[in-house]
């Protein structure tokens, strides 16, 4: 499945399918644009500012359209001997994890994303 992050920058509704639901094309903050799905849910959103004030991860279909969306982790736990990544939302979720799962001999760090 692919996906791509970014903010939006612009939005303009371009078409409404057969059901009557709208399409947008829109601009991230990489300067690439794509089109939502037809008949998606995602289109009822897409011009809210949560959109544009924070990064999301975008799954696309094949045909390189929006599907949906999901907000972009905030913050990372890094091991340093694997270099696996888990996400996290927030630094107090971040390092509550750190706190309660992590074994003691790992080494880590914590990363902004």
């Amino acid at each position: 499945m692919n996906t791509v992050t970014g903010k939006i920058v612009a939005a303009k509704r371009v078409s409404t399918s057969a059901y009557g639901n709208p399409a947008y094309m829109v601009t991230l903050d990489n300067g690439e644009t794509y089109r939502t799905m037809d008949n998606a849910g995602i289109a009822y959103g897409i011009t809210n500012p949560e959109y544009r004030e924070a990064d999301h991860v975008f799954t696309l279909t094949r045909a390189g359209r929006i599907r949906s969306a999901r907000r972009a982790p905030a913050f990372y736990v890094v091991y340093d001997e694997s270099g696996e990544r888990i996400p996290f939302d927030t630094e107090s979720e971040a390092r509550a994890y750190i706190r309660d799962e992590m074994p003691f001999d790992v080494s880590y760090r914590l990363r902004r994303a």
